[in-house]
């Protein structure tokens, strides 16, 4: 076997010759036998065969030439020596000649050559067979539009299609079930073209998310793909939805839309037209990134696959790719096969639905050269006489735009391409590819004076890329009158137009605060407003919004300032976009709002009284009264935090005479600090967990000592002098 079994849903084989040994007297001639062959195509590879199945090589004798009879540019030639005057008479693989087909009915002119100036006078050929895996279904039947108003914008269909921020994964789309990829698959996704890349968002991804880049914009209409019956539906990680069942066996669904202008919030049916408004561009549910910042349009599609006239039960395994697949190889998803609450099930079949083409395809190349155009990346390839010895196959595919490429090693923040990129190869019939070309072509990106706006003219390249990450810089002609910027190259890979942009810079977002500010509280309300600057002025194309949340409140949009005025903790989230899709790192800032924050102080009054005897005495009396107070003054942090400014002053007063009948002694001590979880105790029990005390509190200790010392001499004497005199009066010593 020499070639893979395809998988299709139907296989159709139609007979172009029979073995048969053509004989003709005196020599044959340049064309040996030639026949029509007509069939129709919708969708599916075709191969010439030398099987009904289209697995073995055909005998074609020397030289085969297949000729597209209603469009004169679609023919191939092949040519078993590789040279067009030699005669080789060997069987031919398998050739793929689907780029020869157009929708509908097809007829073909099958020419069997004699290419050499031989005198041959028989040939056996056969038997061939052209063989169509045809896997078109009547449920295919592509019926979908962009669920945004792209041709607003003046672009088209083919320009903004692949302009998505995350992709359908062909591998594990379970993104709506509770079922879990392999680790080791988790890091890339599987798309539609089978590239697969780890810089593609995300994987296990089931649907596609279009975003700014695209022109899906947040507060933009988003329409309906295909009129149908709508229905409103919301949960935490959808938000507000539309889904639409399109009553052929399709249902799309349309998350993250804002809540305001929706077209229904009924769960209750309600027919919607083609294009008409469904909702907004919004970041309701759970989007990535959080906020405003992830506003986009999450796109799904479902087939009723059991044909009950449910789609609940059918995620995942009828979630398909309206790209279909356009890989090599068979797509993965379609045989996948998993258990689901107990049920066996496999994947599906996804078919392109899309109702306007991408344009991409594949032309023959030959020998005499051409110049084939790539519309969805505005490029013409312009290939010279004898760029190739035979007929080849040419394939090219818009790619999406790219930013702050790698160039030399190095990430160019302020780089990007104008408009998609694109990709192109040459193969033979037989998917090998054709790497080396024996002379240079051109390569040509046309542009129009709004595409470069953005970007210094300067700057213009042409840029290469074997991998689609790094990138090589090539030698280009800018042409701005025309339009054109074009470079000689000998080489096919992955291709863009690259500037520098006017404005790479994030704008900047600030906070005023009005209200009364006291230490690190504010105790009245306050107003909010945020101002956004967007450098460099003189190329900015504007602040295009200001997202922000409080605490755990959903994103919003600013529009005007914010009155704050309950009493609590708050965290402020923000940042801003420019028109030029420049967006800020998320801000934030912490503040509290209570209308009587407590002061915590520090007080210590020790007193003391003396009464000595009935002769007066005049005692010192000392009194110290250290105070401590703690004070914010106002920062230009974002997070005021309140600073002790501990000075106690000492205050000696003078000494005043006490005349008492008896002595007493008070000590009151009332001191007052605040621990780290804002509660106020006394000073002892502060020094529990305090080793050090203050300065003031030891000179105050020493005071009291001293004073109560002298307080006893005192009293010693006194008692002393007293025994004396009354011992006297008494004759005690008599």
């Amino acid at each position: 076997m020499y070639a893979p079994k395809i998988f299709g849903v139907e296989l159709r084989s139609y007979l172009v010759t029979d073995h048969q040994v053509i004989t003709r007297d005196p020599y044959l001639n340049k064309v040996v036998f030639y026949t029509n062959v007509s069939l129709p195509w919708k969708s599916g590879k075709v191969v010439v065969s030398g099987s009904p199945d289209g697995t073995k090589p055909a005998n074609i004798g020397w030289e085969l030439q297949i000729y597209n009879s209603k469009s004169s540019s679609k023919s191939f030639r092949f040519n078993n020596s590789g040279d067009k005057y030699v005669c080789l008479h060997k069987d031919m693989p398998p050739l793929d000649i689907t780029h020869l087909f157009s929708e509908g009915d097809n007829s073909f002119l099958i020419r069997f050559y004699r290419p050499c100036n031989n005198s041959f006078s028989s040939l056996d050929i056969g038997p061939v067979y052209l063989v169509h895996f045809d896997d078109y279904e009547i449920s295919d039947e592509p019926f979908l539009d962009l669920p945004w108003d792209y041709e607003a914008d003046n672009m088209r269909f083919e320009e903004v299609a692949l302009r998505m921020s995350s992709y359908f994964d062909h591998e594990y789309p379970l993104l709506s079930t509770n079922l879990r990829e392999p680790d080791e698959f988790s890091d890339y996704v599987v798309p539609f073209d089978n590239r697969i890349d780890s810089n593609k968002f995300y994987s296990s991804h089931d649907g596609y998310d279009w975003a700014r880049s695209a022109g899906a914009i947040l507060d933009d209409p988003v329409l309906a793909a295909a009129p149908g019956w709508a229905t409103y539906h919301t949960n935490k990680y959808i938000g507000n939805a539309i889904y639409i069942d399109h009553d052929n066996g399709y249902q799309t669904r349309y998350y993250h839309l804002l809540d305001k202008n929706l077209f229904t919030k009924s769960s209750s049916k309600k027919w919607i037209d083609d294009r008409q408004k469904i909702g907004e561009v919004g970041f309701s549910g759970n989007v990535r990134p959080f906020g405003s910042k992830g506003a986009h349009i999450h796109f799904m599609i479902i087939k009723d696959k059991d044909g009950n006239g449910s789609f609940d039960d059918n995620i995942p395994d009828g979630i398909l790719d309206p790209f279909g697949w356009q890989g090599s190889g068979e797509d993965p998803w379609r045989s996948y096969s998993f258990t689901l609450n107990g049920k066996e099930q496999t994947g599906i079949r996804s078919t392109y639905l899309w109702k306007k083409s991408l344009k991409d395809g594949s032309s023959t190349l030959t020998s005499d050269g051409g110049t084939i155009s790539n519309s969805g990346s505005n490029t013409t390839f312009e290939f010279p006489f004898q760029v190739v010895s035979h007929d080849a196959i040419f394939d090219s595919v818009t790619r999406p735009p790219v930013s702050k490429p790698i160039i030399s090693g190095i990430v160019e923040e302020a780089l990007a391409s104008v408009g998609n990129t694109v990709t192109a190869i040459v193969r033979d019939g037989f998917d090998n590819l054709i790497t080396s070309f024996t002379k240079k072509f051109t390569l040509i990106f046309s542009f129009e004076d709004t595409d470069i706006k953005r970007f210094d003219p300067n700057s213009l390249s042409i840029y290469s890329s074997s991998n689609g990450m790094e990138w090589h810089k090539e030698e280009t002609q800018i042409d701005l009158q025309k339009g054109k910027a074009s470079a000689k190259i000998n080489h096919l890979t992955d291709f863009a137009l690259m500037g520098e942009r006017l404005d790479s810079i994030a704008p900047i977002t600030t906070v005023d605060i009005s209200g009364t500010q006291n230490g690190g509280y504010y105790s009245t309300p306050i107003t909010l407003a945020l101002h956004t600057t967007d450098e460099p002025t003189a190329q900015s194309l504007g602040v295009l919004y200001t997202g922000y949340q409080i605490n755990d409140d959903p994103w919003s949009t600013y529009s005007d300032e914010l009155l704050l005025s309950a009493e609590k903790e708050y965290v402020l989230e923000y940042y801003s976009e420019d028109g030029d899709g420049n967006v800020e790192k998320v801000q934030q800032l912490s503040f509290t709002i209570d209308f009587n924050p407590k002061t915590p102080t520090v007080t210590q009054t020790p007193t003391y009284t003396i009464a000595p005897t009935t002769t007066p005495t005049a005692l010192p009396t000392p009194t110290q009264t250290p105070t401590q107070t703690l004070t914010t003054p106002p920062t230009s942090t974002s997070t005021p935090v309140p600073i002790a400014d501990i000075s106690p002053p000492n205050v000696i007063q003078p000494i005043s005479p006490i005349s008492t009948a008896s002595p007493s002694i008070s000590l009151s001590p009332s001191v007052s600090i605040a621990d780290n979880d804002g509660e106020v105790k006394s000073v002892f029990a502060a020094e529990s967990e305090n080793d050090q005390i203050t300065d003031s509190n030891s000179n105050a200790h020493s005071n009291i000592l001293r004073n109560l010392f002298m307080i006893v001499i005192v009293l010693t004497t006194a008692i002393i002098l007293i025994w004396y005199r009354v011992g006297k009066k008494n004759h005690f010593w008599d």
